[in-house]
């Protein structure tokens, strides 16, 4: 289990799978990486992925159409964090909105080495 901004009210829990390199790091801070391309509207899949994806309601800060996509930024444990959207949604800024999580490609980091965990 990960946990985003711990001890926060906004705080988000993460069950990841297959991250047993990360076992030694159980109850230490770590810093995760995910791509904003591993972030997506709530109602969206991700291909190659079992079952459902994890969704999470985050507060929308900013939203930036580029044409093919939308660039959304939000806050998920107060951390900020950047998403591509589908251009047809458009999530509204200092609103609440539904965002699907591909945690196969998240990343975690040894805050202090830099170095990959897993």
């Amino acid at each position: 289990m990960v946990v985003i901004g711990a001890g926060r009210p906004d705080e988000v829990h993460l069950r990841l799978q297959g991250y047993d390199a990360a076992a030694s790091f159980i109850g230490r801070e770590v810093v995760l990486g995910i791509r904003p391309e591993c972030i997506a509207e709530g109602s969206r899949g991700f291909s190659g992925a079992s079952g459902e994806p994890i969704v999470v309601n985050a507060p929308v800060e900013m939203v930036e159409p580029t044409g093919a996509e939308t660039i959304v930024l939000l806050r998920l444990g107060g951390e900020p964090v950047l998403a591509r959207i589908t251009p047809d949604i458009r999530p509204t800024q200092g609103v609440p909105a539904a965002f699907a999580l591909d945690t196969r490609r998240i990343c975690l980091f040894d805050p202090v080495t830099e170095r990959l965990i897993a």
